[in-house]
């Protein structure tokens, strides 16, 4: 039986790697929310009495948006992301960001509501946790937001 044996500086390799190739992305958490200055609040369903209205687009409540920087090694592109099917290979995802595992990176990931990569806005479809032996970095799906 062959044992293997990983590197005891796998995640500073990862770091240092990500430090030199890496950039920085925004994740955009909401910090608080502030009523419409148009519209009036409906106390049952906590949303606007106007629906239509063009501020709030009827919800009321508009989020302020707080800035989570972080390093990421970024990765553009339909062909970085293969998934197989039943019928072939198709392509899932706009990019890619790989980040450091950290409890904070975890958190401000789980609670973003979008992140800024290159000045565009996109979407977290999904979050992959990767290392080895112990976690070490996050991998993340990202799509572009629709407008």
């Amino acid at each position: 039986m062959t044992t293997i044996t990983f590197p005891s500086q796998n995640s500073s390799v990862i770091n240092a790697i990500r430090n030199a190739i890496g950039r920085t992305i925004y994740l955009q958490i909401v910090a608080s929310a502030i009523p419409c200055s148009v519209c009036t609040l409906d106390p049952i369903t906590d949303t606007s009495t106007n629906s239509f209205c063009v501020v709030c687009s009827g919800t009321y409540w508009i989020d302020q948006m707080e800035e989570y920087p972080v390093l990421a090694h970024v990765n553009w592109g339909r062909g970085d992301i293969t998934k197989w099917e039943t019928g072939g290979i198709y392509f899932d995802g706009d990019c890619t960001a790989q980040v450091e595992y950290t409890a904070e990176n975890l958190d401000a990931i789980d609670k973003a509501e979008y992140v800024v990569v290159d000045e565009r806005e996109l979407e977290i479809k999904s979050k992959y946790l990767r290392g080895v032996p112990e976690l070490n970095r996050v991998i993340l799906n990202l799509v572009e937001r629709s407008k």
